[in-house]
């Protein structure tokens, strides 16, 4: 009878080991899925950001709006004299990008209420900056983004340099 509940007791240590290890696995796994949604969400972000600005007719350069917002703008022509203003900005309190299109006339917060649209989350910085007619966008991604970075939230930075075609 003893042997059975020894043998029982050791068995049982093994399996929680053996649990253990899974669920070990299973969380950094589902960790590494969740950071390589967001760096693909970015890179296509920045893909779009791209391909939107090569097709641009004028960029109005960075903007500092308010405070927790960097801001880029740039126009693209809809036909005859109307044209629409697009601009990108990175709401620092949620760490998302973000995308809205209006008129030239109507003001930022006023257009983008409802009308604005996610591009990337996680998003920890958003760097515009513009110099003649090339644009630099750099998008850094951090697991955690409203957290300092460190060990387990480490900063993966992703970038290009755009010149817009028209």
């Amino acid at each position: 009878m003893i042997e059975i509940l020894v043998s029982l007791a050791v068995f049982g240590i093994i399996f929680v080991a053996i649990g253990s290890v899974f669920y070990s696995v299973y969380l950094n796994w589902q960790k590494q899925r969740d950071f390589n949604q967001n760096f693909q969400h970015a890179r296509w972000a920045l893909e779009f950001m791209s391909n939107e600005i090569r097709h641009a007719n004028s960029t109005d350069g960075l903007s500092d709006t308010e405070a927790s917002q960097e801001l880029l703008k740039f126009r693209r022509y809809t036909g005859g004299a109307n044209y629409d203003g697009i601009y990108y900005w990175l709401n620092s309190t949620n760490h998302v990008l973000y995308r809205c299109v209006k008129n030239k006339a109507a003001t930022l917060s006023a257009a983008c209420s409802g009308s604005q649209s996610e591009m990337a989350p996680s998003i920890a910085n958003a760097h515009f900056n513009v110099s003649a007619d090339l644009i630099m966008i750099q998008l850094t991604i951090r697991p955690k983004p409203g957290v300092a970075e460190g060990i387990g939230n480490r900063n993966f930075t992703v970038e290009t340099k755009v010149r817009a075609r028209n």
